[in-house]
């Protein structure tokens, strides 16, 4: 299975044998996703929101 990037449209290969919860990366930017799962049992990617400090910036 394969998606396009949300950023640069390009195209990220789903392995296989991902596992929810798996880090996978753009090949083309490097931005990351996090391997999820749909209801209907299929694997689908997510943007991956980093939580750090609020600086107040």
């Amino acid at each position: 299975m394969s998606v396009n990037c949300t950023d640069c449209g390009g195209n990220i290969d789903l392995p296989q044998d991902a596992e929810i919860g798996e880090i996978i990366e753009c090949p083309d930017c490097g931005l990351e996703y996090v391997v999820t799962e749909l209801e209907n049992g299929l694997l689908t990617l997510k943007e991956l929101a980093l939580k750090g400090e609020d600086w107040g910036e």
